[in-house]
């Protein structure tokens, strides 16, 4: 009995797969059936955009286009987020290109880095005007009085958050350094400044 209720789905399902073979003989008529080729040209916004994003980088279009070329073969199945200074320097042809990429790498971070800094400085004032007696982080687990002190203790060694002018930063890091255990110091507000610390 199930034979004969599987028989009809199957014959329409046998036509359904055969109909559009049938078209296609019955459409050509006798004339040959054109083969669609995808063109190689480009819009040339798509070419203004490729060389207005070589010039972001600092690169020229060629290296822009062996750029993408790379991203296409291995280095872009092992890494597809690479940006196109790292997957060039990392593909160098010479220690001399590899020094270019890295130089511009360097300045490019630079950039970058400077732009975030001076946004987390505008956030940070932010903040202060518009949520001062809130804290920004809280971590289970830690008491104000230890996260005043900016002591963070985790599995491996305790990391002291320390202000210039923090007396309670200073007596955490005197208390730590009297019981002989191990810690980072991290001052918070030095810039990076090895002079200031």
């Amino acid at each position: 009995m199930k034979r004969h209720r599987l028989a009809p789905i199957l014959a329409a399902l046998l036509s359904a797969l055969a109909l559009p073979h049938a078209a296609t003989a019955q459409d050509t008529g006798g004339t040959a059936a054109s083969v669609i080729v995808p063109s190689r040209e480009r819009p040339v916004a798509t070419i203004r955009s490729e060389e207005q994003q070589a010039r972001d980088w600092g690169l020229q279009t060629d290296e822009w286009a062996r750029y993408r070329e790379l991203m296409q073969g291995p280095l872009g199945v092992y890494s597809p987020n690479l940006d196109p200074l790292t997957a060039l320097g990392i593909e160098a042809r010479s220690d001399e290109e590899r020094r270019r990429y890295a130089e511009l790498q360097v300045q490019a971070e630079a950039r970058r880095v400077e732009k975030m800094l001076a946004y987390q400085r505008a956030y940070d004032a932010a903040w202060q005007r518009l949520a001062p007696g809130m804290q920004r982080v809280s971590l289970p687990g830690i008491s104000p009085a230890t996260s005043a002190a900016g002591l963070v203790q985790s599995t491996g060694r305790t990391a002291v958050f320390v202000k210039d002018g923090c007396a309670a930063c200073d007596q955490a890091v005197q208390r730590l350094q009297a019981s002989g255990a191990e810690f980072d110091v991290y001052v918070v507000g030095s810039r990076a400044d090895d002079t200031h610390i």
